[in-house]
């Protein structure tokens, strides 16, 4: 099931393919309602700021 523009997602970035991204962002969960869906990816403001998270790296915590 995917998500849709204003639910809820919740990701991380502790996976290997995130050892590019700050440490400051390591081993912490992040959530922000989706604010644009495209193919692959949610768009989301974060408290970090705009992010693209991919779908098979987050999980759906509420739905609008």
């Amino acid at each position: 099931m995917k998500a849709e523009v204003g639910d809820t997602i919740e990701w991380n970035f502790k996976d290997d393919k995130f050892k590019d991204y700050p440490k400051h962002l390591k081993n912490k969960t992040f959530q922000s309602k989706v604010v644009i869906v495209n193919k692959d990816c949610y768009g989301v403001y974060a408290e970090y700021g705009q992010d693209l998270i991919p779908f098979d790296v987050c999980k759906i915590i509420n739905k609008q």
